[in-house]
């Protein structure tokens, strides 16, 4: 009766801490644990496009390519992995670069998310919001590039 009792008791034990795993690793949809960094590339790249149309005046491409990134930060939120910042979080950029060395920057950083949001995907609820924000994200880095081109080649 004795023995019962234990192996019921370490039955419930491992059951109760397998249960307080299960959030921190539900923030992940699938085997993908890679939006977290898409995150973060995204929001340096919308900082860094940011600042440069803060200190010139808009430019058209850096602000579709801003709204781009925001769809895909909320894509990857909708798929399951929000870290609880806000879409504009993120770190300020350098001061010391200059507009086309933010958008190179910038422009790495979508690179980035986009190898991170385009791994395979275990979770089928979430595909289709994985492929939207890679698609977004190929939106921002076509407008990143013509806004650089347009920084370097001025009217």
């Amino acid at each position: 009766m004795l023995q019962k009792s234990l192996l019921a008791a370490a039955l419930l034990a491992s059951a109760v801490s397998a249960v307080g795993v299960l959030p921190a690793s539900a923030d992940f949809p699938g085997a993908h644990p890679y939006y977290r960094h898409a995150l973060a590339d995204l929001r340096e790249a919308r900082g860094l496009l940011n600042a440069g149309s803060y200190a010139r005046g808009v430019d058209a491409n850096e602000d579709v390519a801003i709204d781009a990134i925001d769809r895909a930060i909320g894509d990857i939120k909708a798929a399951g992995v929000d870290d609880g910042k806000p879409v504009g979080f993120g770190v300020p950029p350098d001061p010391g670069i200059d507009h086309r060395g933010r958008i190179h920057r910038a422009l790495q950083a979508l690179r980035d998310a986009h190898r991170d949001t385009d791994r395979e995907e275990q979770n089928p609820n979430a595909l289709g919001l994985q492929h939207r924000a890679t698609r977004d994200i190929d939106i921002a880095i076509r407008h990143g590039k013509r806004a650089l081109h347009d920084a370097e080649h001025p009217h």
